[in-house]
Parts: structure tokens; C-alpha cells; sequence
């Protein structure tokens, strides 16, 4: 089986979402629908194929950004485990449900390209459960805060918006920190080689991203939003903090975690920035 059947879904999702909005000189507004629709199905049922076909043992596929240096760890890397397909499988069955049910909303005008961001987004938690190393999961965390920003945009920019671009700008900051600290200290950015400096700085990520639960849920109730934006938004942000904690949790014993009343005081600071 040819590891990079570990992109197909990735491409499924990304592609539909940048190349079927700019058919819209050609095609409908139904044939369009249907096209974003038939891709959320298909990228669905490519993941089904790679947890399927990957079974019990890991698949990796990496590519290398430097000569040279193809190891574990090093450059792009993507892999499927257990938590990996678990996480793929519910994004997919989460993405379809909002998609089937953005068809009742009334947003005559842009349905269509507020669906082809919930498909990008779909993508962006996708690559971020496929992740092999700190260096793929921060680019995937890049891509996924792009696709909120363009759907959550289209919604009119919610007040509550800044409150949720502050954390994820803080959480961006102690990832990419952690990848730099990470690969000084290792040459590479293989997550079983954190150091406890660098697992503070991912614990203190995964806090940050997820602080804005559940009192962020009350703001959204009263913002005129799409469903799919009410039902997606709380699952990226458990999906990046949550996801964070299962690695470091697959990949770090109980020795290497640093103390808890460290982990004590970044939970309440956490609790603070919510």
C-alpha cells in the first residue's frame, strides 16, 4: 500500500474547497452545493480507506525539507496510529453533518463558500490529526486558523471573535516556541524527544486554545451565526488543545512531564485567560 494514500483525504478536502467556489461562472448554485457535498462523502470514505487499509500497524509518509535529512522527525511528516484515526474518522463524520445540515440555512448568496471554508477547516483538522511531528501539527494549526478566520469572517465577524484570535495567537506563539526549543535541543521535532521545557510550553499551548471553553459557548448563542459555524468552532478548539494533550500523552512518560504544581499554576492561568 503506497504511504502517501495518507494525503488522500487532505487533497479531497482542500482541493473541493479552493477549486469548487470558482466554478461558479459555469456551474449553479445547486450543481455547486452538490459538488462540496459529494466531496465531504468522498474525503469521508478516503479516510475510512486509510484506517481501513492501515489496520494496527503505523503508516508513515514524510517529506523532507532538507537534503539530507529523512529521518523520523524531520521535515513534513505524517502519521496514522489509533489516535490518529479515531480523530480523522469523527472529523469526517462531524463535517459531513454540518454540511447536510447547512442546506436548511437561508444564506442564498454565499451557502456555497461558507461550505468550501467548513471543507478547508475539515482538511486543516485532518492534517492535524495525521501529524508525525511538532513541525507538521504547527503548519496544520496555521492552515486551520486560516480557514476559520475566511468562515467565521463571512458570518460578519462576531464580536466574541478578537476574545478567540487573542488565545489563538497566544497558543500559536507557545507551539511555534515549542518546535523552535524542540529542534535546538534535538536537531528534529519527533515529540518523543521533548524535553520538559518544551512539554510547559505544549501543556501551556493546549490550556491557552482550550480556555476560551465553555464560557465562549455563551456569546455564540446570542451571535447570529450558521449552524455550521456554531457546531464547528468548539470542535477546533477541543480538537487542537485535546489532540495536543492525547500526543503528549502517546509520547512522553509520566517521568519526563514536569511538576505538578507547574502543571497546577499554567491550568489556572489558563482558567485566568478564559
Amino acid at each position: 500500500m503506497p504511504s502517501h494514500i495518507i494525503l488522500w483525504p487532505i487533497f479531497v478536502y482542500v482541493g473541493a474547497a479552493l477549486f469548487i467556489p470558482r466554478l461558479r461562472p459555469w456551474l449553479g448554485r445547486p450543481a455547486r452545493t452538490l459538488g462540496i457535498l459529494l466531496s465531504g462523502v468522498v474525503a469521508f470514505l478516503a479516510s475510512l480507506l486509510l484506517v481501513q487499509q492501515t489496520g494496527a500497524t503505523p503508516l508513515q509518509w514524510t517529506l523532507s525539507t532538507w537534503r539530507g535529512l529523512a529521518g523520523v522527525g524531520h521535515g513534513i511528516q505524517f502519521q496514522v496510529d489509533t489516535l490518529g484515526s479515531a480523530f480523522v474518522l469523527l472529523v469526517g463524520l462531524t463535517g459531513l453533518g454540518v454540511l447536510v445540515g447547512s442546506l436548511d440555512e437561508p444564506e442564498l448568496g454565499t451557502s456555497e463558500d461558507y461550505q468550501a471554508g467548513i471543507l478547508a477547516l475539515l482538511g486543516a483538522l485532518v492534517m492535524l490529526g495525521l501529524a508525525g511531528n511538532l513541525l507538521t501539527l504547527l503548519l496544520a494549526e496555521f492552515m486551520l486558523e486560516a480557514a476559520i478566520i475566511f468562515a467565521v469572517g463571512l458570518a460578519g465577524q462576531p464580536r466574541w471573535f478578537l476574545v478567540t484570535v487573542m488565545h489563538t495567537v497566544i497558543s500559536q506563539g507557545l507551539l511555534l516556541g515549542a518546535t523552535l526549543l524542540l529542534w535546538k535541543e534535538t536537531g528534529n521535532t519527533a515529540l518523543a524527544g521533548a524535553s520538559e521545557q518544551v512539554l510547559l510550553f505544549l501543556i501551556f499551548a493546549a490550556i491557552t486554545r482550550m480556555a476560551p471553553l465553555p464560557f465562549s459557548l455563551f456569546p455564540i448563542a446570542f451571535e447570529h451565526l450558521p449552524q455550521r459555524v456554531l457546531g464547528i468552532l468548539p470542535l477546533s478548539t477541543l480538537a487542537v488543545g485535546g489532540l495536543l494533550l492525547g500526543r503528549i500523552a502517546q509520547n512522553v512518560t509520566l517521568e519526563a512531564l514536569p511538576p505538578l504544581d507547574g502543571l497546577a499554576s499554567l491550568g489556572a492561568l489558563g482558567i485566568a485567560l478564559g
